[in-house]
């Protein structure tokens, strides 16, 4: 395969806005708030868990759901197309909240996870025995959450995600307790803080701090800038005016990860055989080639690399096989 590059991109990419913080800390009330700038266009709120209660407040519309995952990213997806089109001023999506987002699939494996027959005859035995969740479920839910994440990140516009926290006592390696010692963490998968692009915190004791953000005209280095507490805190003032975003943002592009290469094979076998019809070679010799090369037939070959070398190897060598 030939090196492909491009340009890398120049201009701003609309935010995926993390809003964190224990309950009661301004996090919807913040979202609310912004949904009624008068420099953003249509805004969708996505009730995942939450009550809608800040109406008064904002300007948007509740987008409808009937509670099931398929359900959530099917809405999710509606509302990705139509921020597509072309508006003066940013689409935004509010989907509060990210925790109970996450809490859905835990509730799905724990499901699937008890209706397993070894799990169904230990409950036979106890009734409140305790089944454990294997890495095969826990990736089931983080695949189902990487969809969700897959429109939210390419959203074009401004996304916002509420998260609680949850505060715990750390414990050292043997799961021992740490005086004086508290463990912060987003409730929420693992990964959203990585994949958010402006991460704030909330409180109720103290001003809201700005943790993060991946923003060309201002960082916060990790280890040296300390995080940005901001006593006149509004979404509004830190997207348009602290951090510099207009209207002439574009959408994340991403390109997707593909783990099953099954498609993938299956073009690279149909190129081969394309590439043999319109260059007139002989569909015998090349079949034997490939046999000989590689030991198996062309059809039964599942190694993308293999089959993607062999169709350069035709294209470099075609005189050999006519």
């Amino acid at each position: 395969m030939p090196l492909r590059t491009r340009e890398p991109n120049q201009g701003q990419v609309w935010p995926l806005v993390l809003l964190e913080g224990p309950e009661l800390s301004g996090k919807s009330f913040a979202a609310a708030e912004f949904t009624a700038s008068e420099r953003v266009g249509d805004c969708y709120w996505l009730p995942v868990g939450e009550s809608d209660d800040y109406g008064q407040l904002g300007n948007y519309v509740v987008v409808e759901h009937d509670g099931s995952w398929h359900g959530i990213l099917d809405q999710v997806g509606q509302v990705h197309a139509v921020a597509q089109q072309p508006a003066a001023k940013p689409t935004v999506l509010v989907v509060d909240s990210m925790t109970f987002e996450w809490e859905l699939l835990k509730d799905w494996i724990t499901v699937r996870a008890r209706e397993s027959r070894q799990a169904q005859k230990l409950l036979r035995e106890d009734p409140n025995a305790d089944i454990k969740l294997s890495n095969v479920l826990w990736d089931d839910a983080s695949e189902r959450h990487a969809q969700l994440m897959g429109l939210l990140t390419t959203f074009n516009g401004i996304v916002v995600v509420t998260a609680r926290c949850r505060e715990t006592v750390a414990v050292d390696s043997d799961g021992r307790p740490i005086v004086d010692s508290l463990d912060y963490r987003v409730d929420a998968h693992r990964g959203l803080t990585h994949q958010a692009t402006v991460w704030v915190r909330m409180s109720r004791q103290e001003a809201p701090t700005l943790i993060g953000c991946r923003c060309p005209d201002m960082r916060i280095r990790p280890g040296v800038d300390t995080p940005l507490r901001m006593p006149e805190f509004t979404l509004g003032g830190l997207l348009f005016n602290v951090l510099g975003y207009t209207a002439d943002a574009q959408p994340r592009t991403i390109a997707p990860l593909i783990a099953d290469e099954t498609e993938l094979c299956a073009q690279a076998r149909a190129a081969i055989r394309a590439f043999t019809r319109d260059n007139e070679l002989s569909q015998e010799l090349v079949l034997q080639a490939f046999f000989k090369q590689h030991g198996m037939p062309l059809k039964d070959c599942t190694d993308l690399a293999v089959l993607r070398g062999f169709l350069q190897q035709l294209k470099t060598n075609q005189e050999q096989v006519a």
